[in-house]
């Protein structure tokens, strides 16, 4: 069953938000366990700017997970589904 995020929802706590005009600029941090994320989609295309750690993802077609370190980002098309990395 993959669970349906809405806009600022996610395996996390949003520390700051922003908004303007149709963009809005969210400040989050992560805290599930990677072993707690399971698949699931955003309704909302977004970009992740990964600042510190390691960003994980997998999308259903992918035969492995993308990895993206510190300085790299991330885009994300609205509903799109994300597996668990």
């Amino acid at each position: 069953m993959t669970v349906r995020f809405l806009p600022n929802q996610f395996y996390g706590s949003l520390e700051d938000c922003r908004q303007g005009g149709v963009f809005d600029i969210s400040k989050l941090q992560a805290t599930a366990p990677e072993r707690e994320v399971r698949e699931h989609m955003h309704v909302d295309a977004h970009v992740v700017p990964v600042l510190s750690g390691t960003y994980r993802h997998q999308l259903p077609d992918a035969r492995r997970p993308s990895q993206q370190r510190q300085a790299a980002h991330h885009t994300h098309p609205a509903g799109a589904d994300a597996g668990n990395a």
